[in-house]
């Protein structure tokens, strides 16, 4: 799984831009942001 090292709802996202576009139509700016939008 791409996120596991999101699992801990607790980290928290830097605002490091690197785009991660979803399946779901949306670009994340991170695949931080990414993942915890789908955790």
């Amino acid at each position: 799984q791409i996120c596991k090292e999101f699992v801990n709802r607790s980290v928290y996202c830097t605002r490091e831009s690197n785009p991660h576009c979803g399946t779901d139509g949306v670009t994340y700016g991170n695949k931080c942001a990414f993942c915890k939008a789908v955790l």
